[in-house]
């Protein structure tokens, strides 16, 4: 098989495993640029180091046939990875809730653990390659740069591929298994050695069949990729109201979102969380003959499907990102199409950016994961074009998770000091009835019109906050949300 066509495969398969690999972590460690840039250090790490070893080996002579022999264990630690990822993964996440590790540091090990061996083996594909494809000194520069050419296309070609078609249509395991079972195609095509290469492949099908009956959960419904989410669909019974409880994850820190099922018939009326209930109660309160609403985060769609019911003169315009979570929201949590309710496919950002209306209640309570908010999302400038969607009488609630104590408070205060610049009246709350100073929901509700809402319960400790020297405003061009939120982020038992 020609050298060209090798590079552009291999390479085509290192952007797959990258991409695929942050899913495959996300339901453990996140989705944060820590994890992003852990990822991408140890996959250049690993290429790096290849390259060199890769370099050495090329040089000693029977290249074909060592070629041959990476390709072939790159293959088997992609089917590897994708039939083990959830043990390596639950091991390490479960070594850093119980000791004092940082989850970051701990997503840096399991990441380590995953995907650097299979980089160092493609990356030490490349001097092997180089090898094969000089056939005069002469014309090496022309051979390496056309080499170069074809890997960096593939490149191009798996991370489109990883992004806007396997993972939506095949999900990640599967995704990292097939990738797997290519490579060794690609070994044996190599060495033509026809009949090794069908019996792989069999055992590679047995494995990806296999798969979801090994390490399902047994709570779990539904484990899926979305074009923006791994999402997790499970069922476990609540110990508050000794009710089963459906809910959404999509990450190692919380819950996103959870409807209540009693005798197989979902409790669309009944919000699961004290912070949902609280927003219901705040607008039902202050603006109860509101005619527009909007949601900017849909989530299971329980807070707008359950404001609706409360306010049968409203009309409800819900923004989500994720359209995989909305069919999912059809299937499992009783949506169905409303004249009410108008949904929108979109960036919160974009949408406001775009948006013409006004509306007399907003609700901002779109996360990137269960612990903190998208950047973009809560910036001097996102709130300034959030303040040109809202009636003149209106009011606008965010829901942000956070602490009342100073060590856990950087993002609050953060938070607190960039709406002051946007709105004149700013009130805090808190969203269930504890007296705990520690990481919680809380209920930021603002309008432009002074002394219209009812005094914050936290409001002035949130002010206090926000005077500390680690509170800034939060602007597109600095807002280091995760370094602010990285004290409140616990993996979840």
């Amino acid at each position: 098989m020609h050298p060209y066509l090798i590079t552009f495969v291999v390479n085509a398969a290192i952007l797959i495993f990258e991409i695929t690999g942050s899913r495959l972590v996300a339901p453990h460690f996140g989705t944060s640029t820590e994890v992003w840039s852990s990822l991408i250090a140890v996959v250049v790490g690993g290429l790096s180091l290849g390259y060199y070893i890769g370099g050495i080996y090329a040089d000693k002579g029977e290249v074909r046939k060592k070629l041959v022999l990476i390709l072939t264990i790159s293959g088997l630690l992609g089917l590897l990875i994708g039939s083990f990822d959830t043990i390596v993964l639950s091991l390490v996440s479960g070594i850093v809730s119980n000791a004092s590790i940082s989850i970051a540091f701990g997503g840096l090990v399991a990441i380590f653990i995953l995907f650097f061996p299979v980089s160092l083996l493609l990356g030490s594909v490349y001097p092997f390659l180089a090898k094969l494809s000089i056939t005069d000194i002469k014309r090496g520069g022309k051979d390496i740069g056309t080499l170069s050419a074809y890997g960096a296309v593939g490149s191009i070609v798996g991370a489109l591929l990883a992004g806007l078609y396997l993972l939506p249509q095949f999900g990640s395991h599967n995704v990292m298994l097939g990738t797997g079972t290519i490579l060794l195609l690609l070994a044996f095509a190599s060495f033509r050695q026809a009949k090794v290469a069908v019996f792989l492949v069999v055992v590679a099908t047995i494995s990806i069949h296999s798969l979801p009956t090994i390490y399902a959960n047994p709570d779990t419904i539904l484990d899926i990729d979305t074009a923006h989410n791994r999402i997790i669909v499970a069922e476990h019974k609540d110990e508050v109201s000794n009710t089963l409880m459906r809910y959404i994850s999509t990450d190692p820190f919380g819950t996103q979102c959870a409807m209540f099922v009693k005798d197989n018939t979902l409790l669309i009326d009944q919000l699961v969380f004290p912070y949902t209930r609280k927003i219901k109660e705040t607008v039902l309160a202050l603006s109860g003959d509101a005619k527009q609403l909007l949601f900017v985060g849909g989530c299971n769609y329980s807070l707008p499907q359950a404001m609706l019911i409360s306010m049968p003169n409203a009309n409800a315009h819900v923004v989500e990102i994720d359209k995989g979570m909305t069919a999912i929201s059809q299937m499992f949590f009783g949506l169905t199409p409303l004249d009410r309710m108008k949904i929108s496919h979109l960036d919160g950002r974009i949408f406001f950016n775009t948006n013409r209306n006004e509306y007399d209640v907003i609700i901002l309570d779109a996360f990137g994961s269960a612990s903190f908010i998208p950047f973009h999302l809560v910036t001097l400038e996102m709130f300034e074009s959030v303040l040109e969607s809202l009636a003149p009488n209106g009011i606008v609630i965010a829901n942000i998770i956070g602490g009342l104590e100073e060590k856990n408070s950087e993002f609050v205060g953060s938070v607190f000091l960039t709406l002051e610049k946007i709105f004149n009246n700013v009130e805090v709350y808190k969203a269930s009835n504890s007296d705990s100073l520690g990481i919680q929901n809380l209920m930021f509700v603002m309008s432009v019109n002074s002394n219209t809402l009812p005094l914050g319960d936290v409001t002035e400790i949130v002010r206090l906050l926000s005077r500390n020297s680690s509170s800034i405003v939060l602007t597109d061009d600095h807002a280091p949300v995760e370094r602010l939120t990285r004290s409140q982020r616990k993996l979840k038992n």
